[in-house]
């Protein structure tokens, strides 16, 4: 069942209700209704999601919440859409033609007590700080820049296949895997105990800053591969791109 997040349904929120997230305050709101509070709107959908699907041009910054809060800015409120189904948060535009500049935008704010899949489809950027996560899936698919800067996780998968950029930032993984098949580039840093990577596309990789005890690259592509020396690396490629072994950063 989808729960559509209404643009224009207000409601009231005393200021024992309100908590701090990121960059402003989230009003604990009715369920699947918007609230306004200070100079924000926010939406507590009525269902729990642990996947995001970002297609709009916003930027969005995601960080730990006891319970699934997303605040949108009110300038924001009629030109995208929040819907949750299926476990999955959409946040798109209404319409194809936002010219809205990008510059002016106040973030959207997400909380979660749990993510296990985050997907920018758009142009949006995603600023991440998690504290914990089982298994993570990040897909970089459009033409928006992902950032972290702290991510502890069991299992991290990331695919770049958009334009987009990746900054994988405070990565602290016992396994890491890593596809690139698009033409953004993908830096990683922090430490893990195996490292994958799959490079197929134009984009180049830089994992220098990351610490593994195991790496294993196949660079098929036209993009730089850049690692770190690790007790086990196997490095494989048919591609015109090269594999360098860098010093740790």
């Amino acid at each position: 069942m989808e729960k559509r997040i209404p643009p224009h349904a207000v409601a009231q929120s005393d200021s024992s209700s309100s908590r701090s997230f990121g960059l402003g305050l989230i009003a604990r709101a009715g369920l699947a209704c918007a609230v306004l509070w200070g100079s924000a709107v926010v939406a507590e959908p009525a269902t729990s999601f642990r996947s995001i699907v970002l297609r709009s041009a916003d930027d969005v910054r995601i960080g730990y919440a006891e319970h699934p809060e997303v605040t949108v800015p009110p300038e924001r409120r009629d030109a995208v859409t929040v819907t949750v189904a299926n476990d999955q948060l959409l946040i798109a535009p209404r319409k194809s033609n936002d010219r809205t500049s990008r510059q002016s935008r106040v973030p959207i704010l997400i909380g979660v007590p749990a993510l296990n899949r985050l997907e920018i489809a758009g142009s949006g950027e995603v600023d991440i700080t998690l504290p914990h996560a089982t298994s993570l899936d990040l897909v970089v698919s459009g033409s928006g820049n992902l950032v972290t800067r702290n991510l502890k996780v069991a299992v991290l998968a990331l695919e770049s296949e958009g334009s987009g950029n990746a900054r994988i930032g405070g990565v602290v993984a016992d396994r890491v895997t890593l596809r690139s098949a698009g033409a953004g580039d993908t830096l990683l840093a922090g430490q893990t105990n195996m490292l994958k990577v799959d490079a197929t596309g134009a984009g180049d990789v830089d994992t220098a800053a990351l610490q593994a005890a195991a790496v294993t690259v196949r660079n098929d592509g036209a993009g730089t591969v850049r690692i770190a020396p690790a007790a086990t690396m196997r490095i494989e490629g048919s591609g015109s791109g090269r594999t360098l072994v860098s010093e740790r950063r």
